[in-house]
């Protein structure tokens, strides 16, 4: 089974409908729910958005109510002392990015990472995808 890296900003279009990938990213959980993809995310990305989703003034009881949906959905790689060092240490110009990237490599076994984003190009051992192309590798 294909399984995925998501990035926070991929995490984070599930939630907003006006984000561009809203449609591709939200098709990728309904896909981990019917066990046709793993998804694989940094725990951190979920204290971000609960903090980033707060800060914003949306409704917390429907987040909540989101997530609650959201992660039985999804394996955890924890980011520790091991993945900070790592991510803080790379020379990337974007740290989250980074350390996500450490967390991505300790979790293992990745296909591809799922991103908007073009900070994870600084490296070459993990396919960089938008919600889209990963979409088309699974179907």
């Amino acid at each position: 089974m294909t399984r995925f890296f998501i990035d926070t900003n991929v995490f984070f279009d599930v939630f907003a409908k006006e984000r561009e990938s809203h449609a591709e990213s939200s098709q990728l959980f309904k896909l981990a729910g019917l066990e046709r993809v793993e998804l694989v995310l940094a725990s951190i990305s979920v204290m971000n958005a609960l903090y980033s989703f707060r800060k914003a003034g949306h409704d917390m009881d429907s987040v909540i109510g989101r997530l609650n949906r959201l992660i039985p959905l999804m394996e955890f790689a924890p980011v520790n002392a091991a993945q900070l060092v790592g991510g803080i240490n790379s020379g990337w110009t974007d740290l989250e990015d980074a350390i996500q990237f450490q967390a991505a490599a300790a979790a293992g076994n990745i296909d591809a990472i799922v991103s908007n984003d073009k900070d994870f190009k600084q490296q070459k051992l993990v396919p960089v995808i938008t919600p889209r192309q990963a979409l088309k590798r699974v179907k």
